[in-house]
Formats: C-alpha cells, sequence, structure tokens
C-alpha cells in the first residue's frame, strides 16, 4: 500500500481482500467491502463512506476531508456485491482528491462556536467572498499531464446517502 501526500490529499493503493468481502454488508455505504478494506488498511482515515459516486474520508493526521471520484473498478464491483453477485478480491488506487477542511463541528466549545458565527456574519456581509472559499492549483510540473486544475477547498459533491439502492438506473457496464 502506497502513500503520497500533495495538495490533492493521499495518493492510495488499497487491496480489496475476500476476508473484507466475506464480511461487508450489501447496500451500505459505511460498511461496504471498499470502506472496510480503506480503514483497515489507512488506519487514519476515519468516517469513510463509499457510493457510487465517491469515496470520503477524514485523514486525522491532517483532519483534512478527503473526496474522490469512485474508479470505475469499484463501480462495478460495488453493482455486483449488491446485486447479491459473487465479487473477487480486486486492487484499486485512489488519487486527485477534492480536500477541504473536516467538519468537526460535534466538538466544538460554546466560544469556538461563536467565533465562527461572527466569522460567518462578516463573511455573509461581504457578498464577494460567500461561505467557504474555494482556491484552485496550478502545479507548472503537472500542466503537462492535468487537463483539470487540483480544487482545494469549496463544496463537496453531494452525497447520495448511506444506502445505494437507488440511482443505479443508469449505470451500464462495459461488454467483456
Amino acid at each position: 500500500m502506497a502513500h503520497a501526500m500533495g495538495s490533492k490529499g493521499p495518493r492510495v493503493d488499497i487491496n480489496v481482500t475476500a476476508e473484507i468481502i466475506a464480511f461487508a454488508e450489501r447496500g451500505n455505504s459505511s460498511h461496504c467491502m471498499t470502506a472496510m478494506a480503506i480503514e483497515q488498511q489507512c488506519p487514519w482515515a476515519s468516517r469513510v463512506a463509499v457510493d457510487i459516486q465517491t469515496i470520503r474520508f477524514t485523514d486525522t493526521r491532517t483532519n483534512l476531508r478527503c473526496v474522490y471520484l469512485t474508479p470505475r473498478i469499484v463501480q462495478e464491483k460495488i453493482v455486483d456485491f449488491d446485486d447479491g453477485l459473487n465479487v473477487k478480491p480486486f486492487p484499486f488506487r485512489l488519487q486527485g482528491a477534492m480536500v477541504t477542511e473536516a467538519g468537526g463541528r460535534q466538538d466544538r466549545s460554546p466560544e469556538a462556536a461563536a467565533r465562527e458565527a461572527e466569522q460567518k456574519l462578516s463573511l455573509d456581509a461581504d457578498r464577494s467572498r460567500p461561505g467557504r472559499r474555494r482556491r484552485i492549483i496550478i502545479n507548472p510540473r503537472d500542466s503537462k499531464h492535468r487537463i483539470a486544475p487540483t480544487v482545494s477547498g469549496g463544496r463537496t459533491p453531494p452525497r447520495s446517502g448511506a444506502r445505494r439502492e437507488f440511482g443505479l438506473r443508469a449505470f451500464r457496464r462495459k461488454a467483456k
């Protein structure tokens, strides 16, 4: 399992093993085989959620929330697994995450909550900077190989919820 950290979040190689597949829950984004493999192989990853669109977790080393687009092989395996088909072990790589600050709203002191409310009011008063700010990072070394710049901050894609039984009608597998 390789780890590399940059402004795009960690690049992680994951192996979904037969043991993990045996203990996974069908249709549950927090207890699926992919989420369990990430939790097992990346002890610093918490609040792991996997669906057809995205894979999300919080990096406890940096207190950042990483949101990856779900690789095609993982999408296919999730659909097969949730349909009740037997799935063989497989590897995949997560790279190019959208990175935002982790929420952490449950642990806030009243003083921190008051400070955040004041900051929010001042941001809302200044319409040129509403809400979370987004930074676009263009690395000259990557410009030859990347189509899109790296985005740091901003709003993450919407979640579909913990149940994955809806929204799969448009999913089509490639002919093998």
